[in-house]
């Protein structure tokens, strides 16, 4: 018997991302990659499932592992339950050589893996890239000797080329402390960092309905958040902020959210990435040209 499907009316829920971490045979990472993109993806995507991006783990800083690379790969999901139902795509979208071409993508795919962990569930949302409004001061400057003046304006230079680069950050906060964690960020973070450059990909809280992955912690909560810089040397310059911003009003209040921010955090780790965001592009998948009778 074949297994060929219609679907019912879209199901509404609370969004949620899923991350999952790969640890890859050195020098693979970019077949892993094509492996997705030509079988695997192509099933999720006609499932719904909006593949975010797929990452490398690079160091910058120095401590690269010798026996293997790591891959980050987050996706988002209409809800938790539209996760569990794309375990089994047969029950969604049927058989056929599209779900035939997904299986020996992921057959490929897992030569490469070693290890794995996740998938990590995380609710909250993408960050959309708003305009902002940071008027300029009234004020009259003229070329100094030195740098010991209160005020710390800035003229700018024309951009300068770069590999670009990701920081996946993970914060261990105060308990219940999210949604001040998430309104500080986006409220008096932000408006600088896109200032200097930066756009974030997302801020959000990791849940746990999987047992099996984890349970919740009791004395504080798990956030994520992805920001995109346009070079390691980009993110470097953002350490000091009054360099590339000045000093005005906008960047005292960033120094006071990041303080109330600090406040709630209890510990913190980031990795940085590289890849490309996948802007899940318009794929012509046509329908089998067959009839069928209900049985």
């Amino acid at each position: 018997m074949i297994n060929a499907r219609r679907n019912g009316e879209h199901r509404a829920g609370e969004e949620v991302l899923v991350l999952r971490h790969y640890q890859l045979t050195k020098g693979y990472h970019q077949a892993f990659k094509e492996a997705s993109e030509r079988g695997v993806w192509l099933v999720y995507e006609k499932l719904g499932t909006r593949i975010v991006a797929d990452f490398k783990v690079v160091y910058p800083q120095g401590g690269d592992h010798a026996d293997y690379d790591e891959n980050y790969r987050l996706a988002r999901y209409a809800s938790y339950e539209h996760w569990v139902e794309t375990r089994r795509p047969m029950g969604m979208m049927g058989d056929g050589p599209l779900l035939d071409l997904s299986s020996v993508g992921a057959t490929r795919r897992n030569q490469y893996v070693l290890d794995s962990d996740g998938a990590y569930f995380m609710t909250g949302s993408m960050i959309e890239d708003m305009p902002y409004h940071l008027p300029g001061l009234d004020e009259e400057y003229d070329v100094a000797t030195d740098d010991s003046g209160e005020g710390k304006p800035v003229r700018y230079d024309i951009p300068v080329p770069g590999q670009e680069i990701a920081e996946l950050c993970c914060w261990k906060i105060n308990k219940g402390a999210f949604e001040e964690f998430d309104s500080l960020t986006r409220n008096g973070v932000l408006p600088v960092n896109n200032k200097m450059g930066l756009r974030s990909i997302g801020i959000w809280q990791l849940i746990y309905p999987q047992p099996a992955i984890g349970e919740e912690h009791d004395d504080y909560d798990e956030v994520m958040m992805i920001t995109r810089y346009a070079s390691f040397e980009h993110w470097q310059a953002s350490q000091d902020p009054v360099r590339m911003i000045g000093n005005g009003p906008d960047f005292k209040v960033m120094q006071e959210a990041l303080a109330q921010r600090q406040s709630l955090v209890q510990d913190k780790w980031q990795r940085f990435l590289q890849g490309e965001l996948y802007r899940s592009p318009p794929t012509y998948i046509p329908a089998l040209r067959e009839n069928y009778e209900q049985v």
